[in-house]
């Protein structure tokens, strides 16, 4: 057992059960969440092993390790859901291989395979990703609803819940519930591991387990075990002693875990900011001492080109004419560089023009005045998703809700920081074309990071990327406004 005050309390167990006479599953906890400035969560994961004396206990092993050790080697958390996502697919998939590996070397592992299931819990989020049919229930009892598998199960009878065909405690009997879709080790098919996320409330507990529990005991015993006890560990022993009790024909395997409290917005913001500039330090460190060499080459340059500067004595008051002159000239120069500037930006809209320094700085401007607009409508949408999840009574549960807040947050951010690029006079990044590509998918909007263009044709990358967040952001606040409708209707 381990606790961590202010956060997590948890618990894990893994029992034979009253028929096999060895234990297949495997299960691992790799807290990650005690560094100050780059806290990476708690990572919980179960695997179900299978091949008898084919070493299914193996197998488990094999995933479990490759995820330790894959999350013990992290550095930092990938920086948007979708990279998550496929952080965490990758994590089974290379298990995968890694079974198949093993199996090869030692022919009497043949025939091997492993489910699994992994929950990351970052601050008040519950990342979780799955291949096969260990579960993953959230529940809080103050909720009041019946206890449901936050997962869906890759196997047969599952499929036909899904379909209609059968209700959930008919599949939980079924003589075909042990046909599993999607195993780790297959040599049939590469397995397609599921991805799901959820905003976690203070109060919900989170159960991971093999489906030697819940094919023992029905959703709702386990409910009125969950509602029954109130501390971690004995929780977690009754539900094992009441699957072995039922019959215990498989091993049984749990993960209980409570979240006692979750990090506001403000520690998530500052927490990735300090991790960003930790990861990304020499690149801050190198840009820093190139503005220096460059201001410091300019204020050399200009010193070089100005006159000396007349001793105080030798100066001489301007007379009021002189002084009246010398300020119709500056007028007129305004209005000439004026005149100037509105025949540059004029000449810029003009298709086909693509060169020019003139044209650069009308571009730029342009470029950082859509940006600009772009960010004043988004910090807009926040405010009014904010307002909205405030006034929400049921929103721990809509995921719709929770990715359209993603959404906008990420591109806010990446407007920022096109803006901070455009303002120190740097080309659009690869990173902002691959945080835009990764938010335009999330939306369903299309956009080509690769794509190519002339070299002496800016104007055109940047008002593609301009178009592209202007398309996101509309189709954010399609989705936004058609949630606002569902929340009204539900509260």
């Amino acid at each position: 057992m381990s606790h961590k005050k202010g956060s997590l309390k948890y618990f894990g167990a893994t029992d034979v059960g009253q028929v096999r006479d060895h234990n297949e599953d495997s299960f691992v906890i790799i807290d990650l969440s005690q560094e100050e400035n780059n806290a990476r969560g708690t990572v919980f994961m179960v695997a179900d092993g299978m091949g008898g004396a084919n070493a299914g206990e193996v197998a488990s092993a094999i995933a479990c390790n490759v995820v330790e050790d894959r999350f013990l080697k992290l550095q930092t958390i990938p920086d948007t859901q979708r990279n998550i996502e496929k952080y965490l697919k990758n994590l089974l998939l290379e298990a995968h291989q890694q079974i198949l590996q093993h199996a090869s070397q030692h022919p009497e592992c043949t025939g091997m395979g492993t489910t699994a299931v992994i929950a990351w819990v970052i601050d008040d989020q519950l990342h979780v990703t799955w291949c096969g049919d260990s579960r993953c229930y959230v529940y809080q009892k103050k909720q009041q609803y019946t206890l449901k598998p936050l997962t869906d199960d890759h196997s047969l009878v599952w499929q036909m819940v899904l379909s209609g065909e059968l209700s959930a405690e008919e599949a939980r009997i079924h003589e075909q519930s042990n046909i599993i879709l999607q195993v780790l080790g297959s040599t049939d098919s590469k397995p397609k591991p599921s991805y799901l996320n959820k905003r976690l409330v203070e109060g919900e507990k989170i159960l991971l387990c093999s489906d030697g529990l819940n094919g023992m005991l029905s959703d709702a015993a386990i409910q009125q075990i969950l509602e029954g006890n109130d501390k971690i560990k004995d929780t977690t022993g009754v539900l094992i002693d009441e699957a072995n009790r039922a019959g215990g024909s498989d091993n049984i395997t749990v993960i209980y875990v409570e979240v006692e409290a979750t990090l506001n917005t403000a520690t998530r913001q500052k927490r990735g900011v300090l991790s960003t500039l930790k990861s990304k330090w020499p690149f801050v460190l190198a840009l820093s001492l190139l503005l220096l060499v460059l201001v410091y080459s300019l204020i050399a340059w200009k010193g070089s080109k100005a006159s000396p500067e007349p001793k105080t004595e030798d100066r001489i008051q301007p007379t009021i004419s002189e002084s009246h002159s010398a300020q119709s000239s500056l007028t007129k120069e305004s209005d000439e560089m004026e005149g100037d500037a509105k025949a540059t930006n004029a000449e810029a809209d003009k298709p086909g023009v693509t060169t020019g320094e003139e044209h650069l700085s009308a571009t730029k401007y342009n470029f950082l005045g859509a940006l600009d607009e772009l960010n004043i409508q988004l910090e807009e949408q926040i405010n009014n998703t904010k307002k909205l999840i405030e006034g929400c009574q049921t929103c721990n549960d809509n995921p719709q809700l929770e990715n359209v807040n993603e959404s906008l947050s990420a591109t806010h951010d990446l407007i920022k920081s096109q803006i901070k690029l455009t303002n120190q006079n740097l080309p659009i990044s690869s990173q902002s074309k691959e945080k835009l590509s990764s938010i335009s998918q999330s939306v369903n909007v299309s956009y080509d990071a690769d794509k190519k263009f002339n070299t002496n044709s800016i104007v055109s990358e940047q008002e593609y990327m301009v178009n592209t967040i202007t398309k996101v952001v509309k189709k954010i606040n399609k989705q936004l406004e058609t949630l606002t409708i569902q929340v009204q209707e539900q509260n």
